[in-house]
């Protein structure tokens, strides 16, 4: 089993240890078999071409190690250079909000969700930009074989609405955002009238409907159980979050559930 590993691995610790590494390998193995014959007619002469050839066989272990070391350094001096896009701590909630509807103020429930950028080094690479969100939801009733009921671009909350737009502009405008070192932004997940059964997904279009798009409708089945998968899309991000949450009908919470 581990001359099968070895032979298995030797391809890979050529190209790692490069030309001189793998000429010290050659020169170690020619030197071994060099020392062999010698050491029949001339021991001191066969001994030396032995201590060669394992000198030899040590730099190009050494210059295959140090290959490899700096790249897994490459890497990680990568991976903290980028930005790194978690879920705030308790920031995927339920809140009670007030919207007006034409004359009426009314009680919305608004799932969402925060992210911060924890990059670890303060580098302009590490900033994250235009982030886009994409949600997919799942019908999750029967967990075993959920169903995508829709899916859609999110909308960040703390993105301009539709109305403050300028003449000239378009959703497009508002689609992405950018996520500074440090900074904590909001994603609007879904929304329920608190006197009604129906809950909805929301996008930048939401609002021309009073946050009621029928085309982003998730049901008004008390008791629905969702997931919702998040993908975060930008310069240096691609990540993906799930979320579960509970729509508990009319007066009662929009619940977000721990995964």
């Amino acid at each position: 089993m581990q001359i099968k590993r070895f032979f298995s691995g030797f391809p890979r610790f050529c190209l790692d240890a490069g030309w001189w590494g793998m000429s010290s390998e050659i020169g170690a193995i020619a030197g071994l078999i060099f020392a062999f014959y010698e050491h029949q007619s001339s021991p001191i002469t066969g001994w030396s071409f032995a201590i060669l050839s394992i000198f030899l066989l040590f730099i190009g272990a050494f210059v295959a190690w140090k290959k490899e070391y700096e790249d897994a350094e490459k890497f990680r001096a990568g991976s903290q250079t980028k930005p790194k896009i978690v879920v705030q701590k308790n920031g995927y909630r339920c809140t009670n909000r007030l919207l007006r509807v034409g004359n009426e103020v009314r009680n919305i429930l608004s799932l969402v969700v925060s992210f911060t950028n924890e990059a670890q080094i303060p580098m302009d690479s590490a900033v994250a930009r235009d982030v886009i969100a994409r949600i997919n939801f799942f019908n999750c009733e029967v967990e075993q074989n959920p169903i995508l009921a829709l899916s859609t671009y999110a909308r960040w909350a703390s993105n301009p609405q539709p109305s403050q737009l300028l003449s000239h502009q378009t959703n497009r405008e508002i689609l992405a955002t950018d996520i500074r070192i440090g900074e904590t932004v909001e994603l609007d997940i879904a929304v329920r009238y608190l006197d009604e059964d129906e809950c909805f997904a929301v996008d930048n279009n939401s609002y021309y409907f009073s946050l009621k798009n029928p085309s982003l409708a998730l049901g008004s089945l008390a008791g629905n159980l969702f997931l919702a998968k998040v993908e975060l899309n930008g310069v240096g991000v691609k990540e993906t979050f799930t979320f579960k949450f509970r729509n508990q009908g009319k007066w009662n919470l929009l619940e977000a559930l721990e995964n």
